[in-house]
């Protein structure tokens, strides 16, 4: 099983709602919802998870247990 399907699955049975066509980029309200379920469900700090911004950062604290959102600190180009 990958690791989308690890977080589609701990989506669908802690909410009720299928995930599996939904960008790994966008954010979901069920994050902020049910932080401390998921965290538990997959494993991982539950205060990491709350600074992901989208599928993509959770796809990646699952893997690496880092995120991927940038810090304010950070210079941009823009």
């Amino acid at each position: 099983m990958t690791t989308r399907q690890r977080f589609d699955h701990a989506i669908l049975s802690i909410t009720g709602h299928d995930i599996r066509l939904v960008g790994n980029w966008q954010g979901l309200p069920e994050l902020t919802e049910h932080t401390q379920e998921i965290a538990e469900n997959l494993n991982i700090p539950a205060t990491k998870l709350r600074h992901c911004p989208d599928i993509a950062a959770v796809l990646m604290l699952m893997e690496d247990g880092e995120t991927t959102a940038p810090s304010k600190n950070d210079p941009t180009l823009f």
